[in-house]
């Protein structure tokens, strides 16, 4: 009863984290949004300033409109870039803004000469000012903010991803819970039905009770859930990409792999390379190569069909095989295939591999590059 209140408690909180992974996502997005309008609000005003400034010297214009409209839009711009500073999170985008600001206040200087001389009947001088001086204060502020949006959409899309690789390590973590249980409860059930839980008859005398046959040895566990559980958690704290040969290798031990291999899939999608090894020597990875996703062969058949694969060794010393697809939101993105000392891997085997491959999905990039390029 307990294992089953902790299986449900694990799958409301997962169901919970959801939702509050899914507001974070919305609130990201609706940020960066908002940003990148206020960005483009601010490079057309910079436009508009100089198309208004311009108007001081045209033929046939009112000066005093286009002062006015200059006015207005100096307010607005400035308002607009203090908004921008206020709202960022990135510092290296609020230096851009700042240098922004720094060019606007250059241009009110020049503007209030632009002005002056137009006031006091000199064109020609303000007409340096405006198109020479001016418009190399404007096309500085308008790249700064250029630059800007793209440090601002660049912190946003990495915010992002943090967030999916985030609620990704959670449900492969309520996954493995949910086995553990599973599991704990389906030996629990085969014990209680067993024919020694069955309800015994009354005692015989001492002289006519027969000898007790030796307790049968319990069958040994094919795979240590305790260590599995352990390099899922460590897989889904990955920060620096050295550590991954090392948590592959614990993957091999784990599973009881004579050999492990990652294959990702290329950016044209035909064809898998492998990226992390283990067991293999030097001469045998020089012949492994490339294999076609359309091949006849168990790794590229899991990848095509995303469903895990099994193939029995062809005696019981022989060794098995498994193939297991790495799934993303975005489609397979590679195999992990194991060659197994046992002539044919068990459930809890393929369970297990499914949870390992689960996690290192997550460090495979769309691209079909492993996020650590690390073989053994």
């Amino acid at each position: 009863m307990l294992l089953l209140v902790l299986m449900v408690v694990a799958a409301a909180g997962t169901v919970a984290q959801d939702i509050r992974f899914d507001k974070s996502l919305a609130a990201e997005r609706a940020s960066a949004s908002a940003i990148d309008r206020g960005i483009e609000s601010a490079l057309l005003a910079l436009a508009d300033l100089r198309t208004a400034q311009a108007g001081y010297v045209a033929t046939g214009q009112g000066a005093a409109f286009w002062m006015t409209r200059v006015t207005d839009l100096s307010a607005g711009l400035a308002a607009t870039i203090e908004t921008l500073k206020s709202t960022s999170s990135s510092a290296a985008a609020i230096s851009h803004y700042d240098a922004v600001a720094a060019a606007f206040a250059d241009f009110q200087k020049l503007d209030g000469r632009a002005r002056s001389l137009v006031k006091s009947e000199q064109r020609p001088l303000a007409s340096d000012v405006i198109f020479m001086d001016g418009l190399g204060v404007t096309q500085r502020a308008t790249r700064e903010m250029a630059d800007a949006r793209e440090v601002e959409r660049a912190g946003s899309e990495g915010r992002i991803a943090t967030i999916g690789r985030l609620r990704l390590a959670m449900n492969a973590g309520s996954l493995l819970v949910a086995v553990l249980v599973a599991t704990v409860l389906f030996r629990a059930t085969l014990v209680w039905m067993s024919p020694a839980a069955a309800t015994t008859p009354a005692p015989l005398a001492q002289t006519d009770m027969p000898a007790s046959p030796p307790a049968a040895a319990p069958a040994p566990a094919e795979v240590n859930l305790a260590d599995a559980a352990e390099l899922c958690l460590d897989l889904a704290r990955v920060l620096d990409a050295r550590d991954v040969g090392a948590l592959f290798d614990r993957a091999a031990l784990v599973l009881e792999a004579k050999g492990l291999v990652l294959w990702s899939v290329d950016t044209s999608g035909a064809l898998l390379r492998p990226t992390l090894t283990h067991g293999y020597s030097e001469k045998v990875l020089a012949r492994m190569g490339g294999l076609q996703v359309d091949s006849d062969n168990v790794t590229a058949l899991a990848f095509r069909s995303m469903q895990a694969q099994v193939v029995a060794g062809q005696s019981p010393a022989a060794s098995g095989a498994l193939a297991v697809p790495l799934i993303t939101a975005n489609g397979c993105v590679g195999v992990l295939s194991a060659e197994i000392k046992r002539s044919k891997p068990g459930k809890d085997t393929v369970a297990v591999g499914k949870m390992i491959a689960a996690q290192l999905s997550a460090l495979v990039a769309p691209g079909g590059e492993a996020a650590a390029a690390a073989s053994q």
